[in-house]
């Protein structure tokens, strides 16, 4: 009897000792749980954040490639007037801009400069490279008085000294220029200028007294224009119309640097 109730005991003792590691075991496993959401809640946060600074540093990536494409373009216009076998600048020059870029060339940020070429060289290199002509390639009526007369396309703009947008020749560097333009007019009276900088230079005046007939004729002038002058055409008659086609230029404008 006293065996028996030893071996229950024992038994007792033992079941309950196992039951508090089960429970140990089950806190543990517990915490640990609780520590792995901590963990992944922490890892979620961290991603958020490392989302954020990518997105960032496209948008960076991005304004820098525009960057570089501008300054690409740049260099290609500046390449062009550079004559072949010259120096733009002399060695001190050099010295200068290179002493400059690493002054200003910080924390991996595209340091700008500005590229100054001599007057001369510049006129030099552009004499016989700055010529533009332009076109109309549609009809135009009842113009205002005053209105600029506005050739929207272009067959040569060497230089990029005439703007299609606004029909407006600005001069590059200062030197004397030709121009030309031609109108041609439908029924009625038509009355086009040129103008330098406001001045009016030579003029045009057609006229047309039948529904189907169309006038058209042609002046040039040779004058100075300084550094930012500019030169265009404008209308000097209240109504006036203009014929020309996509295929048929008969409204056009054209003028170049002779020296």
């Amino acid at each position: 009897m006293a065996l028996a109730r030893l071996t229950f005991l024992f038994a007792s003792v033992l079941y309950i000792f196992v039951g508090l590691q089960q429970a140990v075991c089950i806190q543990e496993d517990k915490t640990q749980f609780s520590d792995i959401v901590k963990a992944i809640a922490g890892l979620e946060l961290r991603i958020s954040t490392l989302e954020g600074e990518n997105a960032k540093l496209r948008d960076e990536n991005a304004e820098q490639r525009t960057r570089i494409d501008t300054l690409n373009n740049d260099i290609s216009f500046l390449k062009k007037l550079i004559p072949a076998n010259e120096h733009v600048a002399d060695s001190s020059n050099e010295d200068h801009t290179r002493k400059k870029n690493e002054g200003t060339h910080k924390d991996d940020k595209v340091a700008l400069t500005s590229v100054h070429l001599p007057a001369s060289r510049v006129k030099k290199t552009l004499n016989g490279e700055i010529a533009f002509t332009a076109y109309l390639d549609h009809d135009v009526s009842n113009i205002q008085n005053g209105n600029t007369v506005i050739l929207n396309k272009i067959v040569l703009n060497d230089g990029h000294g005439y703007n299609p947008a606004t029909g407006v020749f600005t001069a590059q560097i200062a030197g004397t220029y030709f121009f030309t333009f031609t109108i041609r007019g439908s029924l009625g009276y038509t009355n086009v200028q040129l103008l330098r900088d406001g001045d009016h230079i030579v003029g045009i005046a057609v006229e047309a007294t039948q529904a189907l007939d169309n006038s058209m004729s042609t002046n040039a002038a040779v004058f100075r224009l300084e550094q930012g002058e500019s030169a265009w055409l404008q209308a000097h008659w209240q109504g006036a119309s203009l014929v020309s086609r996509a295929d048929f230029h008969h409204v056009t404008f054209t003028g170049f640097l002779l020296y």
